[in-house]
């Protein structure tokens, strides 16, 4: 976790107002610190993301969206739109799924992690749709919680595994 009062990667004191016990959300020491391992995990959740989303929408999803969103869709993507999305997205896992998971040297809790973050933000953003929307296809919500809850686990078990082995 980042930010505690005792965070040593933030220049704090481990046992500060703890009782003289370490927090239980102190760095285990097995990874080299937050911030050399920050840019190759962001780099690795990057490009797993571009690889395996890049594959979803390609294939298999394009004629999905089209079919049940082709209403709402426009001629050409807003790629500003789209970069920002991704780079915001990779923070959000590197920072709460990635990191984490280094630090306590399991890939399983990269993989829970990242599940978790990728059903939160993909539910965030299709029951939003769903509850505003006219119209907007139940299936859609279901298929796309399921594909962000999947492909956020694989960013995560994938970058925490080359912040590992580097």
């Amino acid at each position: 976790m980042l930010g505690f009062v005792g965070d040593t990667r933030l220049g704090g004191n481990i046992r500060a107002g703890t009782c003289g016990k370490p927090h239980p959300a102190a760095p285990t020491g097995r990874s080299n610190g937050v911030i050399s391992n920050f840019i190759p995990a962001f780099v690795a959740a990057l490009v797993a993301m571009a690889v395996v989303d890049g594959m979803w929408l390609g294939t298999v999803a394009r004629g999905f969206y089209r079919r049940h969103l082709g209403f709402l869709m426009a001629d050409r993507p807003n790629w500003a739109a789209a970069v920002a999305f991704y780079l915001l997205y990779v923070l959000g896992v590197t920072v709460f799924a990635v990191l984490p998971a280094v630090d306590a040297g399991a890939i399983g809790e990269a993989a829970w992690r990242g599940a978790l973050f990728g059903l939160v933000a993909y539910a965030t953003y299709d029951l939003t749709n769903a509850a505003t929307l006219r119209d907007w296809p139940a299936r859609i919500t279901l298929v796309d919680m399921a594909w962000g809850t999947l492909l956020t686990a694989i960013m995560a078990v994938t970058s925490s595994a080359v912040v590992t082995w580097l």
